[in-house]
């Protein structure tokens, strides 16, 4: 059975998520905030950032534990961020506030590490 998908805009995902959500303060240049989406069965939002021709997407949940193989550990402060290639871009996953976040793209990793610390 094939399921509809619905992106809300940021006020709207704010009040159907069933946990207080955070957004980046800082996005790169010419990054909008294009939508959000609920994945109900995983407890799961993901928020789709875009210039008009990247994308980056930010995943939150309640915390879980993720299991990444082959990732290097990275930290910052006293945040511990696991980093690793993948085909669909850097992956960085870490938790925060008692939510786990998982944050992917095609960026230099100076501006991810700007986005993951101003994430609010």
């Amino acid at each position: 059975m094939e399921q509809d998908l619905f992106y809300y805009s940021g006020e709207e995902i704010k009040k159907r998520a069933n946990f207080p959500l955070s957004f980046p303060a800082y996005l790169p240049p010419g990054y909008i905030f294009q939508g959000g989406e609920i994945i109900e069965r995983e407890r799961t939002v993901k928020l789709i950032y875009t210039d008009g021709l990247e994308v980056i997407i930010l995943f939150q949940r309640p915390y879980t534990d993720i299991l990444m193989r082959k990732n290097q550990w990275i930290k910052w402060g006293n945040l511990r961020v696991r980093f690793k290639e993948s085909p669909h871009g850097k992956v960085f996953t870490w938790n925060k506030d008692k939510k786990t976040f998982v944050l992917i793209g095609e960026l230099p990793l100076e501006e991810f590490v700007k986005i993951i610390q101003s994430i609010k």
